[in-house]
């Protein structure tokens, strides 16, 4: 079989009927591995005695290996040897489209580094419908990785970060992925890092097969903060999965980025500061006692605060930095788009 599907569990007793669904519909389709390194319940012994003759099931477990879920992805990828490979959640479900189509696609398409197709929710008791379907972000499937790479630094930086979310769930071509990275906080947002990192190496292909997602309270990214607010974000993150494409291209990348999302958040200020003056102007006309026009102000000036806090400067302060750096680096020619950048900011 061409694919391998790593489904990790962990405390999964509540999602064993899941996962034993998933695996009667595609293991005559793919290589399945189901691993649990705690073994902290019965759900793999539960799921081995049932599928005890099933020969195309790999069963792994309690072993040592990096604690949390990004340890335990990691080394399912790095034991599977096929063409493809995929991570699948214990708690979500596919059917044998998802693999045919994907490996079809992959085969068409030689650029690509992985494929998926829309996400829906399913709606059952203890979960949540989000309101949506996440499609395919059009513009992952461009074949210059530069326009590619801003479109997955703009999602990163400013836009919804589920189009990157979404491409964890698809089907890889292995010798063109990267392990999940392992320097964020708590593990937390690492499949948007991860899926920035895989754009610099190959375009994200779309098909109509469906994946179908539970989303419920207790689920592990509920409890991640905003990742954009770490201070890590654009000084670790960001550049490290930029890494496998070229220095000069990754440093316009970068600096582009920023000066767009220090230009969309001025812009916000500007807008309730505007309203803020608004408001004053109304609240100085009016003898309607029951407006509380100071109450406003004041949450107006607040969000305004937010709007200058320590993240959205330490950007330009990073660049700073780099901009130093450059300098002693690289030709007078190179940097100059970067020191056309650090100079608009001196003037605010």
């Amino acid at each position: 079989m061409r694919t391998t599907i790593g489904i990790p569990l962990h405390e999964a007793w509540r999602w064993r009927e899941v996962v034993a669904g998933n695996i009667e519909r595609l293991s005559q389709i793919a290589s399945i591995v189901v691993s649990d390194a705690t073994e902290s319940d019965d759900a793999l012994k539960f799921l081995k005695t049932r599928f005890a003759d099933t020969k195309s099931i790999t069963w792994l477990r309690k072993r040592k290996i990096r604690p949390g879920w990004v340890g335990h992805c990691n080394d399912l990828l790095n034991r599977a040897s096929s063409e493809f490979f995929m991570w699948l959640p214990q708690d979500d479900e596919i059917g044998p489209e998802w693999i045919s189509q994907a490996e079809a696609k992959l085969d068409e398409e030689p650029n690509a580094v992985l494929v998926h197709g829309p996400i829906e929710s399913i709606i059952e008791e203890g979960t949540y419908d989000i309101g949506r379907v996440l499609e395919p972000y059009p513009m992952f499937t461009q074949r210059d990785v530069r326009t590619r790479m801003y479109s997955g630094l703009v999602t990163c930086l400013l836009e919804d970060t589920s189009r990157l979310g979404a491409a964890f769930r698809g089907v890889q071509r292995r010798n063109k992925s990267v392990p999940l990275p392992t320097n964020s906080h708590k593990d937390e947002w690492v499949d948007i890092f991860w899926a920035l990192r895989m754009l610099g190496r190959g375009t994200f292909e779309t098909m109509s097969a469906v994946y179908r997602k539970r989303w419920y309270q207790e689920s592990t990214h509920r409890t991640w903060g905003d990742a954009r607010l770490y201070s890590a974000f654009r000084t670790v993150m960001i550049p490290d999965a930029l890494v496998d494409i070229d220095a000069d291209t990754r440093e316009s990348l970068i600096t582009e980025s920023w000066e767009i999302e220090r230009s969309r958040w001025l812009a916000e200020k500007q807008s309730l500061e505007a309203e803020r003056d608004r408001w004053n102007s109304e609240a100085s006309s009016t003898e309607d006692p029951q407006l509380n026009w100071q109450e406003r102000e004041n949450e107006l000036y607040q969000e305004i605060e937010r709007l200058k806090s320590e993240a959205h400067y330490q950007a330009v302060a990073e660049i700073e930095k780099m901009r130093a750096a450059f300098e002693q680096s690289r030709s007078w020619k190179v940097t100059a788009p970067l020191r056309a950048v650090t100079s608009r900011f001196r003037k605010h």
